[in-house]
């Protein structure tokens, strides 16, 4: 329970940086800044992902748990937990928020790709569920990233605890 604790805490904090960074690149309407927003947002959530399973890693190797299995399901663990949190702001801020925003982009996509010739009857579904439809998106795809990306991470966030560890030396002397 308490590593389930850990992983709720420390997935609070990676869908708040993942959100606020969604909602400063946001103020760019694509181009170079977006660009640049999107290759910070890469790296540091990464990162950030890689030092909470580190830092869990140090407290389960006082425990002598700190293995491939248990890094990778608290990793894992923590990306699911972000990602929920992230598609519902995604259907928040698509719903209710930036709906009208969405609506207008989508329209004029199809315009572009279709021409006159479009019936917009038929796309008004996928309108009116376009928050639903990118949550679903967005959990699905994080989800997915973030299991790999656990994979990858525990395999440098494990410690194995040696025969030769310093406490153990210390009490053999004694």
């Amino acid at each position: 329970m308490k590593t389930f604790n850990h992983a709720t805490t420390d997935g609070l904090l990676l869908a708040a940086v993942t959100i606020i960074i969604i909602l400063v690149s946001s103020l760019f309407n694509g181009g170079v800044l977006a660009v640049i927003m999107w290759i910070i947002k890469l790296i540091g959530t990464n990162y950030m992902l890689y030092y909470l399973m580190k830092k869990q890693s140090a407290t389960l190797l006082e425990d002598n748990n700190s293995t491939y299995k248990n890094n990778f399901a608290y990793g894992t663990l923590v990306s699911v937990l972000s990602n929920i949190v992230i598609a519902v702001f995604m259907y928040i801020n698509i719903t209710y928020i930036a709906g009208d925003k969405f609506d207008a982009d989508m329209m004029q996509g199809l315009l572009q790709g279709y021409g006159n010739d479009i019936e917009f009857s038929n796309f008004q579904w996928i309108a009116d569920h376009l928050g639903l439809i990118t949550s679903i998106g967005v959990l699905i795809y994080y989800s997915i990233y973030g299991v790999i990306i656990s994979a990858i991470m525990a395999s440098f966030t494990k410690k194995e605890s040696t025969p030769f560890t310093t406490d153990e030396i210390n009490n053999n002397n004694q």
